[in-house]
């Protein structure tokens, strides 16, 4: 009987030390594995900066530089603006349930041709209640960016409020501009249109994927405004370019390779956070486990425990090389990355269900590259269709092709990047159909013209 309980204790000690030791065994190569991933990104200077213009905003520092002073004096100019528009807010549903009409309007997915009268003359008043301040958007719009400094250490936590901000400062610019194009007032509609995207623009220069996902947003409120406000032939040659030369300039392909890298920064503070079981990083894994069809309290006792801390290296370093690759692909030319895009979207797709984190995150990241993409192209085929109404302004019928337009992009009409091939076009009797030829309408939709909507 000794003899076996010996032989008992002798087992449970063994079971013991080789559990114990296969734990040891898999988190030091996981994390082995985890920091060789994680040293191959690289933090953007310009993450950098923000962070240290954030730190300048709560801290005494004497002397400040003069460019110092310029980015904190245009934060401060930014927050104004914000102020001064969010205690407008309330006026704009005020107006909605006085006229006992939907606030549809505010959204660029309502066809224009749409609203009655009703909702017209909620348009009128709401842009009436906007004119004493339309200066001052259009004023801050020409300081550029950022818009304002945080700390990458806390990014992934924070609700960076300014680009709501952002965005609906691009929707009120969308709805001014229609208003004021139903009136003949082709030049203030221009005005308000170049200034939505001189607001874009600004959050160019802030490397994280939430600020350029508000940029291209924003882009594509803008975009319906054009189409919108303006009617084929409505625009006079000097407006017509001064659109197409803005939009020459908004694909802004640096910036977002610079932010696909400030993210990968960014969202390894959450798995650090993780590991230290910091509040609010350990309830991020109730979202993804809800994603991933887990039971959320399962993943919070999984993931932000000890013994599981060899799978959640497994998690960061999937991500790290994952997000390594994107940030490469972020830097081909456009057609040749979203074949890439695709790879480690399929990848993604097929991540283990022991990696919720890396999963929630990349699939995440793989949007905002589709969206990317699809903004490239729209931005480009705007120009076009710009151009080719102007042509039938000017000479009384559509080019029998877009060679015919080559002059007013200096020689060369521009290809469409997603395929590096040109865009379709086809002239029809009164119209005509401009349209990307990719073929990536499960992830971008039908790029489009207006006439082919």
């Amino acid at each position: 009987m000794k003899k076996a309980r010996g032989c008992l204790a002798v087992g449970v000690v063994a079971g013991v030390l080789v559990i114990v030791g296969g734990f040891l065994l898999a988190y030091l190569v996981t994390e082995h594995g985890r920091e060789r991933a994680s040293a191959q990104l690289r933090k953007p200077e310009s993450l950098e900066t923000l962070e240290r213009l954030a730190r300048l905003r709560w801290e005494r520092v004497e002397p400040l530089s003069e460019e110092d002073i310029a980015h904190l004096e245009r934060f401060h100019a930014y927050e104004r603006l914000f102020a001064r528009y969010e205690s407008s807010e309330a006026r704009r549903f005020d107006i909605a349930a006085t006229k006992e009409n939907p606030d549809k309007w505010w959204s660029s997915s309502e066809d224009v041709c749409t609203w009655d009268e009703v909702t017209w003359e909620c348009v009128q008043e709401y842009t009436a209640l906007c004119e004493e301040y339309i200066p001052e958007v259009r004023r801050v719009a020409a300081l550029g960016g950022p818009v304002a400094g945080f700390d990458a250490a806390q990014a992934a936590a924070m609700e960076l409020h300014h680009t709501h901000s952002m965005r609906d400062l691009a929707n009120m610019l969308r709805l001014h501009a229609i208003a004021t194009a139903r009136q003949s007032e082709m030049d203030e509609a221009v005005d308000d249109i170049i200034a939505g995207m001189r607001l874009a623009d600004a959050l160019a220069c802030e490397p994280v994927l939430r600020s350029q996902s508000t940029r291209n947003y924003m882009y594509a409120i803008l975009i319906d405004a054009i189409q919108q406000a303006f009617a084929p032939g409505d625009l006079p040659r000097e407006q017509v370019m001064r659109l197409v030369e803005h939009l020459a300039g908004a694909d802004h392909l640096e910036a977002f390779a610079e932010a696909l890298a400030g993210q990968a920064i960014v969202d390894l503070t959450l798995f650090e956070q993780i590991r230290n079981e910091t509040p609010w990083a350990v309830d991020q894994l109730e979202y993804c486990s809800r994603y991933r069809k887990w039971e959320p309290s399962p993943a919070k006792k999984l993931l932000a425990t000890l013994p599981a801390r060899p799978v959640l290296n497994l998690n960061e370093a999937a991500y790290a090389e994952m997000m390594q690759r994107t940030v490469a692909a972020a830097q081909l030319p456009l057609a040749d990355a979203v074949e890439e895009y695709g790879q480690i979207r399929r990848e993604v797709l097929e991540l283990s269900v022991l990696q919720p984190v890396s999963f929630h995150l990349l699939a995440w990241v793989c949007g905002v590259c589709h969206i990317q993409a699809n903004h490239e192209s729209m931005a480009r085929l705007v120009q076009i269709g710009l151009v080719v109404e102007l042509y039938h302004a000017e000479h009384g019928e559509y080019p029998a092709s877009l060679d015919a337009i080559a002059p007013d992009f200096g020689g060369s009409v521009p290809n469409d990047p997603l395929t590096n091939e040109p865009y379709h076009y086809e002239r029809m009797d009164d119209s005509f159909l401009l349209r990307s030829k990719g073929q990536y309408e499960r992830y971008y939709g039908t790029i489009a013209w207006r006439t082919s909507e």
